[in-house]
C-alpha cells in the first residue's frame, strides 16, 4: 500500500467513527495503518536527517578557503590556531571517540558502540521511534484484551442457567416489570411468568412473548425490559 492509500482508508475509517459506526475490528484496523503509516513517516524523516547532514557537510568542503602562496622570504611563521570544530574533527579521524567526550557529543552528537558498528543520532531517534510504536500497540492489545475478558466473563454471567423464574426475579426487577411491561398488573404478570416458567422449550416460551404478551402490551422488542425478560426466559431453557 502507498501512504496515499493509508490515508484514505483512514479517511474512511475516521468517517465511521466520527458517525459511531465504527466497529471492535475497525478500530484495530485503524491503529494498525495508524502505526503503518507513522512508521514510515519516521523512516522518511530519517532519510531527510540524511540528506540535511550530507548537504551541510558539502557546504562545508565548499567554502573551507584555500591555502594562499608562501612568502619564503619571509621568516617561517607560527602555524595558525585551528578551530575548536576542527580540532575536534582531527581527534576523531585519529583516534576512537571516549563514550563520555564533552568535545564528541558537542561535535557530533552522542554515538553508541554496537559491535563493529556505530549508531548515529538519527538512527538513535528512528529506533526510540520504533520502539514507542511497540509499546503503543502493546498497551492497545493489552486493553482490547481486557475488555474481551471481562465481556466474555459478563456473557457467561449472563447465560447461567436458572431454574425458576419466579424465585430468579428480585423485588427490583419484579417491580420493573409489573410497572413497564404489565401495565402495573400484579396478576397478569405472576401468571404470565408462571407460564413462561411450564413450557418444555424456549421455542415455545418465545411464541408466548412475540404472539401473546408483545401484542397484548403492546412491547417494543428493542425496550431494554422486554429484552431483559426475554433473556431471562432464554435463560430457563438453557
Amino acid at each position: 500500500m502507498t501512504i496515499q492509500d493509508i490515508i484514505n482508508q483512514l479517511e474512511e475509517l475516521g468517517a465511521k467513527l466520527e458517525a459511531g459506526r465504527l466497529g471492535s475490528e475497525e478500530v484495530i484496523e485503524m491503529a494498525d495503518l495508524s502505526r503503518d503509516l507513522y512508521e514510515r513517516l519516521v523512516v522518511i524523516r530519517h532519510k531527510s536527517y540524511e540528506d540535511l547532514i550530507r548537504e551541510e557537510r558539502d557546504a562545508e568542503v565548499v567554502e573551507e578557503p584555500a591555502a594562499g602562496p608562501l612568502d619564503e622570504t619571509l621568516e617561517p611563521k607560527t602555524p595558525p590556531v585551528s578551530s575548536e570544530k576542527e580540532v575536534i574533527t582531527e581527534a576523531i579521524s585519529e583516534k576512537e571517540p571516549e563514550p563520555n567526550s564533552d568535545r564528541d557529543v558537542e561535535a557530533t552528537g552522542p554515538v553508541i558502540p554496537m559491535g563493529s558498528a556505530e549508531i548515529s543520532p538519527n538512527q538513535i531517534s528512528l529506533i526510540d521511534s520504533i520502539e514507542e510504536i511497540k509499546r503503543m500497540e502493546q498497551s492497545l492489545n493489552d486493553k482490547f484484551q481486557e475488555k474481551s475478558e471481562e465481556k466474555s466473563l459478563a456473557q457467561r454471567l449472563k447465560q447461567k442457567p436458572i431454574e425458576d423464574l419466579t424465585s430468579s426475579i428480585g423485588i427490583n426487577m419484579k417491580f420493573r416489570f409489573i410497572t413497564q411491561l404489565f401495565n402495573e398488573d400484579k396478576a397478569a404478570f405472576e401468571v404470565s411468568v408462571q407460564k413462561l416458567n411450564s413450557f418444555g422449550s424456549y421455542i415455545e416460551a418465545d411464541e408466548y412473548i412475540q404472539n401473546t404478551l408483545s401484542e397484548q402490551y403492546g412491547w417494543n422488542p428493542k425496550d431494554p425490559v422486554v429484552k431483559e425478560l426475554i433473556d431471562l426466559a432464554q435463560r430457563r431453557y438453557l
